[in-house]
């Protein structure tokens, strides 16, 4: 039983590899292309406020990236302090 159990992960394990062997991966370039363009179609804008609209939005991008980044590890080292003492005296 147990070389059954070991035949079938190992098949699902190389069927899922293969898998994502397959898998089309886009570059970043053809992502935001494809991400600007649906998102002019989605907002109906006109290729003039396209062009205005999109550095705007990826400068903004960048900014939620680089302090996603600088302060990511903020929650986890607020988590793992000491609890304060509190003062049990009333009023």
């Amino acid at each position: 039983m147990k070389k059954y159990h070991l035949f079938l992960i190992l098949t699902l394990l190389c069927l899922s590899v293969h898998a994502q062997k397959q898998s089309k991966a886009y570059s970043e370039e053809e992502f935001r292309a494809k991400k600007q363009a649906y998102l002019t179609e989605q907002a109906g804008l006109t290729p003039k406020e396209a062009a205005q609209f999109f550095p705007l939005y990826y400068e903004l991008q960048a900014l939620k990236k680089e302090i996603t980044k600088r302060h990511g590890k903020l929650p986890r080292k607020v988590k793992n302090r000491k609890p304060l003492k509190r003062n049990t005296k009333p009023f």
